[in-house]
């Protein structure tokens, strides 16, 4: 074989695993996130949502982040970075005695269907079309 051709065949190999690497990403779910308002207790309670903040057993402050949801997004934990798919995203404030903490916290489905929670900022934002 010459040497052109074999860098041809390892090209179109190469572009044909990106593809199948594309093909990685499932669809966008149509059903199952919270979007445009806040998670309730019930939601959190029997799975529907992936978080309900709590403080002294009540709902604490929380507002929706103002994202796309369902979308697609890698986590960050370490060195390690996640596919999931982001399904739910509030800014949440919690106050005990006069400190207040505000955190934008995220729930997210991994790639073998467990749950994610993380703050937003471990969340890399890719949109709604599958990443190549």
């Amino acid at each position: 074989m010459s040497k052109a051709f074999t860098m041809a065949a390892a090209l179109v190999a190469a572009l044909f695993l990106s593809a199948a690497m594309a093909n990685d990403w499932p669809p966008l779910p149509a059903t199952g996130f919270i979007t445009g308002r806040v998670a309730t207790v019930e939601e959190a309670a029997t799975g529907k949502a992936f978080f309900c903040a709590m403080v002294n057993g009540a709902p604490a402050k929380s507002t929706p982040i103002k994202i796309k949801i369902p979308q697609y997004a890698y986590y960050h934990q370490g060195s390690t970075k996640t596919q999931v798919i982001i399904m739910q995203a509030e800014t949440v404030q919690i106050t005990q005695g006069s400190k207040t903490v505000t955190m934008s916290m995220v729930g997210a489905r991994g790639p073998d269907g467990k749950g994610i929670i993380g703050l937003l900022a471990n969340f890399e934002l890719l949109g709604t079309t599958p990443p190549r």
